[in-house]
């Protein structure tokens, strides 16, 4: 079994003379589990081969009684640690696929315990070194990978294709981060993108016209920082949207949004906000709550003043007034601002209970 990924090699000995931790640089490295026959002994014996570009012959450990532990807290991040008993090395790993990382260290475990092993399950040393392609852009048809695209890539843009809608190829890409697409022919999102782990999605000059609620979740929702829907002909968004806390900038200009979700106030990391160019009445009241550095609504048509009541579209029917929307409309109609604190104390006066005799 192989693994790509980067590691570290940190070498206990010197740390233990030195008093000072010593370690070699991070580099990308082919990790293999290999099994090897030897005359004098029935068993096969396992080896542990790092190899990277400079080093293609690999550094070999025995594996077999020779671990001294494992640490997986952070495998979910592609990070583990390898402790070998002699020599008395580390190797860290980093930027592994979690997947392929959790099957690696399971394999380990079981050479370790001493469990009866197919063949099949190891493999033999790399032939050649070559790092896993983790960036990918698409500007032309021509450039389109004609063998699917790396199963490694973090970054993807496809810009300009002319592209109607996602490969299942790309929805199967489990360390996609970046997703870019814009200036195609798309028309729907598929709701599969909610399993990617995706930062930053761009979607802009695209022909969407619908969001569908249930793309903001899973995975999706608790990762996405920042979100472009520019230039499409969408109406409304949905308020499922507003589950994606960490979310910091959401461009949806020239677009036909009739109104906005009621709880994008509660998107506490936002702090950019364009609505530049489209059919917006009024703001919701919970905006009140946002700490924006940069917002853009103008070419709306906010006619609405404070204190009158607003006109109902048929969107905005569809889903009750929250409690502090009503609370807040209660409060600029009754003219209800905020007075200096001798002016509450002296009002407190007129609400002390009455002291019979």
């Amino acid at each position: 079994m192989r693994l790509d990924c980067e590691t570290q090699i940190f070498y206990r000995m010197l740390q233990y003379l030195n008093h000072c931790e010593r370690s070699m640089k991070a580099t990308f490295t082919t990790l293999t589990l290999y099994r090897k026959p030897e005359k004098k002994k029935s068993k096969p014996v396992t080896f542990l081969l790092l190899c990277t570009a400079k080093n293609p012959a690999g550094t070999k450990y025995r594996v077999d009684s020779n671990i001294e532990g494992l640490f997986t807290k952070f495998v979910d991040e592609g990070k583990a640690r390898i402790r070998i008993r002699e020599p008395k090395h580390d190797v860290i790993i980093s930027k592994a696929e979690a997947t392929k990382l959790r099957q690696f260290l399971c394999l380990l475990r079981r050479v370790q315990r001493g469990d009866i092993l197919d063949q099949s399950v190891f493999s033999d040393p790399p032939s050649k070194i070559t790092r896993t392609r983790e960036v990918l852009v698409v500007k032309s048809r021509h450039q389109y990978p004609s063998q699917g695209f790396p199963r490694a890539l973090k970054e993807l843009t496809i810009e300009g294709c002319s592209l109607v809608q996602l490969s299942s190829d790309v929805l199967a890409l489990a360390n996609l981060c970046v997703l870019n697409l814009k200036a195609n022919q798309i028309q729907k999102l598929p709701t599969q993108l909610k399993n990617l782990p995706i930062k930053c999605l761009t979607v802009s000059e695209n022909c969407i016209v619908e969001l569908q609620p249930e793309l903001f979740e899973g995975r999706l929702r608790s990762c996405l920082q920042s979100l472009d829907v520019s230039n499409n002909q969408l109406t409304v968004l949905p308020e499922t949207l507003c589950s994606a806390r960490k979310l910091m900038f959401l461009a949806a200009r020239y677009n036909r949004l009739q109104k906005l979700p009621d709880g994008l106030g509660y998107l506490s990391h936002l702090w950019e906000l364009d609505l530049t160019s489209n059919a917006l009445t009024f703001l919701p009241a919970s905006m009140l709550k946002l700490k924006l550095k940069c917002v853009s609504i103008w070419s709306n048509p906010l006619t609405a003043t404070a204190g009158q009541p607003m006109e109902h579209t048929t969107a905005s029917r569809q889903v009750p007034w929250p409690l502090i929307e009503l609370a807040a409309r209660a409060v600029v109609a009754a003219g209800c601002y905020a007075r200096p604190p001798h002016a509450m104390a002296a009002s407190s006066l007129c609400f002390q209970p009455l002291q019979l005799a």
